[in-house]
């Protein structure tokens, strides 16, 4: 059990369990059927960020662009990190879209420079040579668990 404060000063139990089942659609059998998809949105950063600048103009569509990770590049500690922050925040501020560049100037490593080209809104995407999981990962937890095994992907 955990206890949370309410209003009034007093402590309240939440029953964990309970509330998954409460709140979890796919608990609920009455709730499935053929004609219920998954469904994938995205947070906005707005609870990460103090201030993000949205422009009013729609501007260019998204580009998604396949980028290394960071041990291609033979980049260890500080440098491996500040590569990972960098893209995680990048593709965090995805509702600045082509304000990304004059928001994140300062942070950009050396290797990926090039994204402060005005005027685009690209989205990065891990690749790496041994696997394609990153690109596809929403795509492929859409898969049923059948076609999983079936194919060998789980």
């Amino acid at each position: 059990m955990i206890t949370k404060a309410i209003e009034d000063n007093k402590a309240e139990e939440i029953d964990i369990p309970a509330l998954a089942r409460e709140t979890c659609l796919e608990c609920h059998e009455e709730n499935l059927g053929p004609d219920l998809f998954p469904e994938m949105t995205s947070i906005s950063a707005r609870f990460f960020y103090r201030f993000l600048p949205i422009p009013d103009e729609a501007g260019p569509d998204p580009e998604y662009v396949y980028i290394q990770q960071p041990d291609k590049y033979g980049l260890t500690r500080d440098n491996w990190g500040q590569y990972y922050v960098f893209v995680a925040s990048w593709n965090n501020t995805w509702e600045a879209a082509s304000a990304r560049p004059e928001i994140l100037s300062d942070k950009v490593p050396e290797k990926l420079r090039w994204v402060l080209r005005r005027g685009q809104n690209l989205r990065l995407v891990w690749r790496s040579k041994g696997h394609s999981y990153d690109p596809y990962a929403p795509l492929y937890h859409l898969l049923p668990r059948r076609t999983l095994e079936r194919f060998g992907l789980q």
